[in-house]
């Protein structure tokens, strides 16, 4: 009889502790959740908030709270989700920077028709804030076209300067063709000792000599050379497509020890590179015609044949 009055005794324990652990749970929830009402009565958002979570242990995420309510939130205290949804909205408003995209966005998660606590204050901020928020949209709208206008007119500069210029290093590659050279003859795709790919842009002169060569890598130019600076090009840099290459019919002298014979130049080759045994001594032969080493060594290694 004993044993089980103590049973019987336990069992009622048990209940009452977690009767009482519920109901103690719950009050701590009520109390959070009907002071969180208060404080966004109060203008107090940020302990609105927090109320609002510690009613809601575990759920509720403020950084990621749109994206949540987007994919779904397990289920909060009574309505917790369209107040705390208000309390952001009122906080970014009310903020320094005030994004009234983040604004709306937050309202946006309110039911539109939402009719319980505090919904009357919802009601009159949303009708208040839409003008604001129309008005913004206008501001935004104007911007935006004010900004492509300006893109527009600026890109508008800038080929219209590059039909005044010649290719230069930093280009765009696609751009290269719009400038005052128009689209080259040729071009070839080759591969460096690194296994780098880079093209080359050949345009050439009336006569079919080649003018003008231009590198690209990464879809960028990285190089420009140009050829026979004193008949092909003027002195600020414009083409003379009509110039004449005075040592296209020149013949070169055998005394010299490096080069191979005294065969006229032809057309594709008015400097016969293939009178030279290496570069240097084609440069040096020929410097006048190009800018530096580098631009006589590309067109060494262009025409000349082992």
């Amino acid at each position: 009889m004993k044993k089980f009055l103590y049973i019987t005794i336990a069992i009622l324990l048990i209940c009452v502790i977690f009767w009482g652990g519920t109901y103690m749970d719950k009050k701590a929830k009520d109390n959070a959740y009907n002071n969180a009402i208060t404080l966004i009565q109060n203008g107090s958002y940020e302990d609105a908030l927090a109320a609002l979570e510690k009613a809601n242990p575990n759920i509720l995420d403020r950084k990621n709270f749109k994206s949540d309510m987007e994919y779904g939130i397990d289920e909060t205290y009574k309505n917790t989700l369209p107040l705390y949804s208000y309390a952001l909205a009122q906080l970014e408003y009310n903020s320094e920077k005030k994004h009234m995209r983040t604004v709306n966005d937050y309202l946006d998660l309110i039911p539109a028709d939402y009719s319980d606590e505090l919904s009357e204050d919802i009601k009159t901020f949303r009708e208040s804030f839409k003008p604001q928020y129309d008005e913004f949209l206008e501001e935004e709208k104007r911007k935006d076209e004010e900004l492509r206008l300006k893109i527009e007119e600026s890109n508008r500069q800038y080929y219209a300067k590059l039909k005044t210029i010649i290719p230069y290093k930093g280009m765009n590659e696609s751009d290269i063709n719009k400038t005052i050279m128009g689209k080259p003859y040729k071009s070839e795709t080759e591969k460096n000792s690194w296994g780098e790919y880079y093209t080359k842009y050949y345009w050439r002169a009336n006569d079919g000599e080649t003018m003008l060569i231009v590198t690209c890598k990464d879809k960028a130019v990285t190089s420009v050379s140009r050829y026979g600076w004193e008949y092909y090009w003027t002195e600020d840099i414009k083409p003379v497509w009509n110039g004449k290459n005075p040592y296209k019919n020149k013949t070169s002298s055998s005394s010299s020890s490096y080069k191979k014979n005294s065969a006229k130049k032809s057309n594709d080759d008015p400097y016969n590179v293939n009178d030279y045994t290496d570069p240097e001594d084609f440069y040096y032969d020929n410097y006048d015609d190009f800018w530096e080493y580098e631009e006589a060594e590309d067109y060494f290694n262009e025409h000349h044949k082992d």
